[in-house]
């Protein structure tokens, strides 16, 4: 992409691991995880690839988001963190959770509200950067070109656990544009105990299995992060599906079949939204304009 991004030349990688050093740096989680060289050293270093590839600033936010997830993560995996409260199960103290505390400060357009931004009218998205009605936080006047997606899942346990109607598939469906899906619950394997650490398997169709490390929480699921999920190569960048299974020592839980999709791309039955263009299973916005042909753009009608 041509020209600067945030100020940044998107071809200057120096320039780039600045600024995506400092943002994680600035994050809300690094006092708790600032010793952890090598989680700092892969965050900065996948933000800086990134940016690279799809030159977009975007990008460095988006980095900050996983590296607060990853840091509370890790935080989940050390016992010293837990005491047991009053019911007599081990629980995470305060000064260790993220859970109430916005990942970032909701682009200045939201306010947090229980681990959430809650946006003012006409800005939407999790970090509340996208106005719906004029100029986007980065400078666009459109949706965003959609490249790469981090961070996606985030599936309401009390819908995927229904014991006598099975989930309907929009049950197993998550709206990342509406939602701050950055962890996913599922039925844990028999045998767990709250702060066990467990594999959480996700498998994309044509893909190499992903792993992460998730924990029991306390209500007996398993909370896991979700990896990196490169969108837009060979899927659509509009949605993703996936099954993903929670692993332990003793065996493997229920599988759950999953959807994330982008309701600015596309509806929930994974119809072609209007005002978008998907070429090459990319998703574009209405007047999006190719940045390296400045005779290209999206027009839903000509869909060029």
């Amino acid at each position: 992409m041509d020209g600067p991004q945030g100020g940044v030349d998107p071809t200057n990688e120096a320039q780039i691991r600045q600024k995506c050093s400092q943002a994680v740096h600035q994050s809300v989680m690094i006092g708790l995880c600032k010793d952890m060289d090598a989680l700092l050293e892969t965050t900065i270093d996948e933000c800086v690839d990134d940016f690279l590839v799809t030159g977009d600033d975007m990008i460095v936010e988006t980095s900050v988001h996983t590296f607060n997830m990853l840091c509370q993560t890790e935080l989940e995996k050390n016992p010293q963190n837990y005491v047991v409260g009053a019911d007599g199960i081990k629980e995470l103290n305060d000064n260790v959770t993220a859970k109430a505390t916005c990942t970032q400060t909701c682009s200045n357009h939201g306010v947090c509200q229980n681990g959430a931004c809650v946006c003012d009218p006409g800005w939407m998205g999790n970090h509340c950067a996208i106005n719906m009605n004029g100029t986007n936080v980065n400078g666009t006047t459109a949706a965003p070109m959609i490249t790469t997606t981090t961070a996606l899942v985030g599936i309401n346990a009390s819908l995927t656990m229904n014991a006598t109607t099975p989930p309907t598939p929009k049950d197993q469906m998550c709206d990342v544009s509406v939602k701050n899906c950055s962890s996913l619950d599922l039925p844990a394997p028999t045998g767990t105990s709250p702060g066990d650490a467990v594999n959480c398997r996700f498998d994309i169709p044509q893909q190499k299995r992903v792993v992460t490390t998730g924990v029991i929480t306390k209500s007996g699921m398993c909370e896991c992060p979700v990896p990196n999920l490169y969108v837009g190569r060979n899927i659509g960048a509009a949605y993703v599906e996936m099954s993903v299974t929670c692993e332990s020592g003793n065996g493997l839980g229920p599988v759950q079949q999953l959807v994330l999709y982008d309701s600015r791309c596309v509806d929930s039955n994974l119809t072609q939204a209007a005002r978008v263009c998907i070429i090459e299973s990319l998703c574009y916005g209405d007047g999006f304009m190719n940045p390296i042909n400045d005779y290209e753009g999206c027009s839903p009608v000509q869909n060029t």
